[in-house]
């Protein structure tokens, strides 16, 4: 049995990098890989605390469902049922209804894109999203479907300034992004991107960041940690 330890990766990975300038520029959608961009990988990234690019690659180990309340075990049969490229689901937040799809073997991007597409079609399923490893790992030697290396994609990111926050601007690009605000302390604040929003976690983590308007915007990784074998 293995135990996890489930950590956010707020100051994760300062890996393959390359410095960027922020810049208020206009929301464009066709910009956005909330779909899978499959021919074009390199709008996967987020900014690092240092303004820099951590570039990621689409892992081929599951992806994150987050589901609108709990679930019995007939729905989840029924979802891996309906989806052959599911061969299974596991609850890994029961608090938070968060949850693994772990993938058939053979998975490429535009498999995971077909099956994501498929999944918030599901009224009880609010979040589908890809899971990464870093373009440096795989540089490495390592397979997407390695479990150590998993960047897994919740819903969730996170804005920051060490001075507080302009409530007034986030508000505003919630309400254009049709994003969430999940709770704030003055500093940060942790938004929600669901299939709703413009954009996934990931993407939108980037577009706050790109307005000038935080010090820091991130995704809420989870990243497991294999203790005991």
């Amino acid at each position: 049995m293995k135990n996890i330890v489930w950590l956010t990766a707020v100051y994760s990975l300062l890996l393959l990098v390359s410095s960027c300038t922020k810049s208020e520029e206009p929301l464009k959608e066709r910009d956005l890989n909330y779909d899978l961009n499959c021919e074009k990988d390199s709008t996967c990234f987020y900014y690092t605390f240092n303004a820099e690019k951590i570039f990621l690659d689409y892992s081929t180990l599951c992806i994150t469902l987050k589901f609108s309340n709990e679930v019995s075990k007939e729905y989840l049969k029924y979802i891996i049922e309906k989806n052959n490229e599911l061969d299974s689901i596991s609850i890994i937040n029961e608090d938070e209804n968060l949850a693994y799809g772990y993938l058939k073997n053979n998975m490429n991007c535009e498999n995971i894109q077909t099956l994501l597409t498929r999944l918030t079609t599901e009224e009880q399923i609010i979040c589908a999203n890809p899971n990464f490893i870093t373009k440096e790992a795989k540089y490495r030697g390592i397979q997407p479907n390695n479990k150590e290396a998993l960047m897994a994609m919740t819903d969730e990111f996170i804005v920051e300034n060490h001075n507080s926050l302009n409530l007034e601007k986030i508000n505003a690009l919630i309400l254009q992004t049709k994003t969430t605000l999940l709770r704030d302390n003055g500093n940060w604040a942790v938004i929600s991107a669901d299939k709703n929003s413009v954009g996934n976690s990931l993407e939108m983590s980037r577009y706050f960041y790109e307005t000038g308007s935080f010090e820091y915007s991130h995704p809420n990784f989870l990243v497991s940690i294999s203790l005991f074998k």
